[in-house]
């Protein structure tokens, strides 16, 4: 690593930000599928995977 200074803040910002954004995506996909309402609070994206009949993503 040539400058580590700039280059590792960088990277952990471009993780953090590219896993809060790929998080919201999944959650927009969930509450799609599952009114929130509807979910089981212990098992949410299995729940709402499974009450679609997709036990494949179980």
């Amino acid at each position: 690593v040539k400058n580590p200074q700039r280059d590792l803040p960088l990277g952990i910002g471009i993780a953090l930000s590219l896993c809060c954004v790929l998080y919201m995506l999944v959650s927009v996909v969930i509450v799609g599928l599952v009114p929130y309402y509807a979910m089981d609070p212990d098992t949410p994206i299995s729940s709402a995977f499974s009450s679609h009949g997709m036990q494949w993503a179980v």
